[in-house]
This record gives structure tokens, C-alpha cells and sequence, in this order.
């Protein structure tokens, strides 16, 4: 940075206080200023504490918009994120806020990548039958695809999950199997509270697939594979890491 450009920068310190004059005035403007952040903070608490407005989702509810199987992208389409949300009962407050918030990831998606499509799977376990694997096939993240979005979440109802594990290693195994098109920048997103079978949690009743194999074919299947653990039990935590840690051990040094 050139010296101009510098005494050009704007100066973030108060002028009023350093071109005060006595050490009164000085603490005046001290107790002034920490009256303003206090008055700042319980603004923000209160606007927190405010009862948020309920979307209106039955407005755009439609039936015949309804997708719960997991197709393809549409054409030309080079990239896609594929997002694995935990359904089960130990997560439910998480996959239901996913659902609460459909109009705000329509937004926030459309900032990431306007141009690619996301799919969603509400996972949980074997013994749940046909609510172990619940999606939501590949959407734009338009207005569109908001409606999609909303209708088909309307018939994805929560899970039990059974034990203390969920078929993590069963989602990751078919999440390879999905017709990716056109795509060959694919992202795959897991949002869970707990781990896979074989993965050390005590609860387990154990599953015919190997958790390590899923996981080394979604490291050749998938560009990124990022693992999101949302549970409050620093233990789970650490099992947790496996995920990334028996592929990509850099990425946790």
C-alpha cells in the first residue's frame, strides 16, 4: 500500500474522544459510548426475542410439483449438491428446521451457485423401511424450485432411527449410485447428529456394509465431501471426524 493510499484509509478511532481536552472529559465520553453499546446489545436481544413471522408455505404448496425420487440433473448442468439431512428422532429439531427454512435456502442457495441443482435425502435407519431414505430430487434455486422444494417436504415425514447409530454408511453407498448427467463437479453434504454403524457409538446394531468403503468411494465419486456434525456431545464429536479423517487426515491437523 502506497503512503498516499494510506493516510487516504478512514481512521476508526473517535475524534471527539482523542481531541478531548482533561481526563473528565475523557471519561465522559467513555461512559457515553459504553451506554450506546449497552443500548445496542438489549436492542439486539429484544429483536432476537421477537416471535418470528410464520411462512405461508400452503400458498405454494402443490401436489402435482411432488418429487421424492432422485432422478437426474437437468441437462447441461455441471455442477450439483447433493445435502443428506439426519430425519431421525435424536435430530429431529434439526431436520425440521430444514424444512421450516425452505424459502431461505431457496435464497441463500441462489447465492452460492445460481447456475447448479440440489438435491436433499432425509436419512435414518434400516429398521425405518421406506422412511430410511426420503429425497427431494434435483432442483433449481429459483422460485420453481422452491415450490418443489416445499410440496415434496410436505410428504417427508420424521423417522425413528432405532439405535443409537443410523445407516450413514448405507446413505453414503447409494449417494454414489445416483445418475449424475452431465455433472462432474459434484458436492455431497451430511448433516447429522451421531455416526454410522462400526463407528464406536455404544448403541449400535451393526449394518452388512463397511462405513470405510462408503466413505472411499464418495471420496473417488464426489468433488468435495463435507461432513456437518450438529450434536452437542463433544464425544460423538470426536467419532465423527472419521469421516474426513480416514481419506483427508490433513484436513483435521
Amino acid at each position: 500500500m502506497s503512503g498516499s493510499s494510506y493516510k487516504e484509509s478512514p481512521t476508526y478511532t473517535s475524534p471527539s474522544y482523542t481531541s478531548a481536552s482533561s481526563y473528565e472529559e475523557r471519561e465522559t465520553l467513555r461512559e457515553e459510548r459504553s451506554k450506546r453499546i449497552e443500548s445496542a446489545r438489549e436492542s439486539v436481544v429484544e429483536k432476537s426475542n421477537r416471535p418470528r413471522p410464520e411462512a405461508n408455505h400452503q400458498q405454494k404448496y402443490d401436489s402435482s410439483l411432488v418429487q421424492k425420487e432422485i432422478t437426474r440433473p437437468a441437462t447441461g448442468i455441471e455442477r450439483i449438491y447433493i445435502i443428506f439431512i439426519d430425519n431421525s428422532g435424536s435430530n429431529e429439531a434439526i431436520a425440521n428446521h430444514f424444512r421450516k427454512a425452505s424459502e431461505y435456502l431457496q435464497v441463500n442457495l441462489n447465492l452460492i451457485d445460481p447456475q447448479a441443482q440440489f438435491a436433499f435425502v432425509y436419512f435414518s435407519d434400516h429398521c425405518d423401511g421406506e422412511k430410511y431414505w426420503q429425497a427431494v430430487n434435483f432442483i433449481s434455486p429459483d422460485d420453481q424450485g422452491e415450490k418443489i422444494l416445499i410440496s415434496t417436504l410436505k410428504h417427508i415425514p420424521g423417522a425413528d432411527g432405532g439405535d443409537a447409530a443410523e445407516a450413514h454408511e448405507c446413505a453414503l453407498f447409494d449417494a454414489c449410485q445416483i445418475d449424475f448427467g452431465d455433472a462432474t463437479k459434484r458436492h455431497l453434504i451430511m448433516v447429522s447428529d451421531v455416526v454410522g454403524h462400526g463407528m464406536g457409538l455404544n448403541s449400535d446394531s451393526g449394518c452388512r456394509r463397511d462405513w470405510k468403503e462408503s466413505v472411499r468411494l464418495v471420496d473417488k465419486t464426489y468433488t468435495s465431501f463435507e461432513f456437518i456434525g450438529c450434536g452437542d456431545n463433544p464425544n460423538v464429536g470426536e467419532l465423527q471426524k472419521q469421516f474426513i479423517d480416514l481419506c483427508h487426515p490433513e484436513l483435521l491437523s
